[in-house]
């Protein structure tokens, strides 16, 4: 693989990380718009079916999270040996040059894997609270 085609991989890669963190985001505030309107007159079935859902994609996406992070600190690894080893094309990727940190990487998806689980436990609490509160 050239060092054209690792910093290409290496960006795509990225955005493939980011597009999934935007999607949990975007179906997390979709589920709790549906908590806010519908919560209390969905019967049990349907609401164990919609909590079901959220929750196997929740799971998903923590995993998709953190295969990522393992895919994109290889490919940050193997940048950053090339350009030790003087390669001149990979010296201005953001991910090989001289602000190589591969613990940034770790903090990053450590943060993001507990946002994601953050953003379930309170989608989860509000859902239920809004089922019981509306109900009464």
């Amino acid at each position: 693989m050239t060092d054209y085609e690792l910093a290409i991989l290496f960006t795509e890669t990225f955005a493939l990380f980011q597009d999934q963190y935007m999607n949990y985001v975007t179906v997390l505030f979709a589920f709790l718009i549906a908590a806010f309107l519908v919560a209390d007159k969905l019967k049990p079935v349907m609401a164990f079916t919609v909590v079901a859902l959220f929750t196997a994609f929740a799971v998903d996406s923590m995993i998709v999270i953190a295969a990522f992070s393992t895919d994109i600190s290889t490919l940050q690894q193997l940048m950053h040996e090339r350009v030790l080893n003087g390669s001149v094309e990979l010296t201005f990727n953001s991910g090989a040059g001289e602000n190589y940190s591969p613990g940034i990487l770790n903090i990053m998806t450590i943060s993001r894997v507990l946002v994601v689980f953050g953003g379930y436990i309170g989608a989860m609490g509000f859902f239920f609270y809004q089922r019981r509160m509306k109900s009464k």
